[in-house]
């Protein structure tokens, strides 16, 4: 962040960081938050107006999470999904198809907007269905790798069909023409 001076809070906040995790699970999490949380997306298009504050989020602790060992929804220690995680999921999901706004709590806003399937931050504009891109697009993705392999699927048979077709008619044409006899001599060639 060129030409920025960065505030003393946030250096304390690194350091925060750094005690619980190390640089390598530091820097995983930042990767991971920059696509999930789309901040790849809003870097490009211009959307992200405070850059302190995007890499103080992209660092910091599981924000909706009470517990330590939460990332971003899988334990860091046993690489499990986090039960407070799936818990308040299910119940952001049953507010949400009960017609509530599952982003206010007791009245409260929440700090940022959060996606309703995941719970993840969003960044930027606020979806029509509340889901973040990547909720968005897993299933869409995996819906059109299935229709591709189908596709391939459907293609392979056809040919197999075809080949099996293009044989059935060479051996009708064999048994209707009988071998001629061979004749006595040296071969053609």
């Amino acid at each position: 962040m060129p030409g920025q001076r960065i505030p003393g809070n946030n250096y304390r906040a690194v350091l925060a960081a750094l005690d619980a995790r190390t640089p390598e699970q530091i820097a995983g999490r930042i990767g991971r938050r920059w696509v999930g949380w789309g901040f790849e997306p809003a870097f490009h298009d211009g959307q992200i107006r405070n850059p302190i504050g995007a890499a103080m989020a992209l660092l910091g602790p599981t924000p909706y999470c009470p517990d330590p060992s939460c990332e971003d929804g899988v334990m860091a220690d046993t690489g499990a999904e986090c039960r407070a995680c799936v818990e308040r999921r299910a119940n952001r999901r049953a507010a949400y198809n009960r017609g509530e706004d599952p982003r206010r709590t007791g009245g409260a806003a929440a700090p940022r907007p959060e996606c309703v399937d995941c719970g993840r931050p969003l960044v930027g504009g606020i979806p029509h269905d509340g889901m973040c891109r990547g909720c968005r697009q897993t299933p869409a993705e995996a819906l059109a790798a299935l229709k591709a392999r189908w596709a391939a699927e459907d293609a392979a048979r056809s040919e197999a069909e075809q080949l099996e077709a293009e044989a059935a008619r060479r051996r009708e044409q064999r048994a209707a023409n009988p071998q001629t006899p061979q004749s006595d001599g040296p071969a053609p060639f």
